[in-house]
């Protein structure tokens, strides 16, 4: 319990709150809903939730919950609705009503493992970010900003990152034709690029599980969408097969199988 949770409690006893908290909702592809057994007096399953913490925004309440209780680096993706419905009734008799904000989140590891995954084969990276200086969108999460390294960010205000001239010069000077792409939003940071470069002669590669859409049937739309124009859709694992091609490769081994491993592809048959 807060601090200012147990201040306020010495003042009104076991008198009924009204809590400030967070509801998540996180899926697989599959449509599956994550749930969690809670560890308090209930024991039962359900969404990852927590109290705001004094400070703190809503949004950057779920990020942290789901840190806490399951270890998972996520992004909120949009607000879907309020609970106000909740009571409980603690074992020392204290009540609580909790009105929380229900937000679906997309987890973030995915797209962390395709930086990795990356560097690990020394291809060259360009980094994007949209209106990150005007001071209207967040820079590139921590996470992913570690595993890039000191590779520069190219911020542009053009939500086709393929309209903005700096990004396109710092494509073409990779040298390469085989473009493997990641984003935010599928429907719009990873569709229209990658469209856009299709047309310019490109073999694109969307990474499928490294993106993610404002809802499911936005993200398998735009998946169509640049399927239909030509990009040659892959996963993490696909990427990481394609990549490493032969076990003789032993330089690149041991992060092959890290990653796959900590990605739950591969399953660990012991020593």
């Amino acid at each position: 319990m807060a601090d200012y949770i147990k201040d306020i409690r010495t003042k009104v006893g076991h008198a009924p709150l009204i809590m400030a908290g967070v509801i998540g909702i996180l899926t697989d592809q599959a449509g599956r809903v994550l749930l969690q057994q809670r560890s308090d007096f209930t024991g039962e399953w359900g969404l990852i939730s927590g109290t705001i913490e004094y400070g703190e925004t809503p949004a950057q309440t779920m990020v942290r919950e789901f840190k806490e209780e399951t270890n998972l680096e996520v992004e909120v993706v949009r607000l879907l609705g309020v609970n106000g419905n909740l009571t409980l009734t603690y074992p020392n008799g204290d009540v609580a009503q909790w009105l929380c904000p229900v937000f679906l989140v997309k987890q973030l590891s995915n797209v962390v493992m395709t930086a990795k995954l990356a560097k690990t084969y020394n291809v060259p990276i360009v980094l994007s970010t949209v209106n990150v200086k005007s001071g209207r969108n967040k820079d590139t999460i921590p996470d992913l900003k570690k595993a890039l390294g000191d590779i520069p960010s190219i911020n542009r205000s053009s939500i086709n990152a393929w309209q903005d001239k700096e990004f396109v010069e710092a494509v073409k000077a990779t040298g390469r034709k085989n473009l493997v792409i990641a984003a935010l939003w599928t429907e719009a940071c990873l569709t229209f690029p990658t469209i856009d470069a299709l047309a310019e002669g490109y073999h694109v590669y969307p990474v499928v599980d490294a993106v993610g859409g404002t809802s499911q049937i936005a993200h398998e739309t735009a998946l169509r969408r640049v399927e239909q124009a030509g990009a040659q859709l892959t996963t993490n694992a696909q990427l990481a097969c394609e990549w490493q091609r032969d076990w003789n490769r032993t330089d690149t081994v041991p992060d092959f199988v890290k990653l796959l491993l900590g990605a739950g592809d591969f399953i660990n048959l012991g020593d």
